[in-house]
């Protein structure tokens, strides 16, 4: 079963200034709520290429999952990764 999947909030940048944890180690990272970016001062391009830095080839998802914006890639790697692909076809 999936171990480790953590989420994070575009308005949590301030979180990679150091490699914590969760960005380095989760088998999936998701980064919601982007759209909230531009009110505080967000560059997500930058913030995807530092995550992209970071994940060294791990995944990741930049989203928004309640205007549906990353949530087929998040099932998906659920279904795949996570087991419930087994449980539910």
């Amino acid at each position: 079963m999936l171990q480790k999947l953590h989420h994070i909030t575009a308005f949590s940048a301030v979180l990679f200034l150091t490699p914590f944890p969760a960005l380095i180690i989760s088998r999936m990272l998701v980064v919601n709520k982007i759209e909230l970016a531009p009110h505080v001062e967000v560059d997500l391009e930058q913030m995807k290429r530092d995550t992209a830095k970071c994940r060294d080839g791990r995944p990741f998802i930049f989203g928004s999952m309640r205007k549906q914006d990353g949530v087929n890639e998040l099932v998906a790697f659920l279904k795949t990764e996570g087991g419930l692909g087994l449980i539910h076809g």
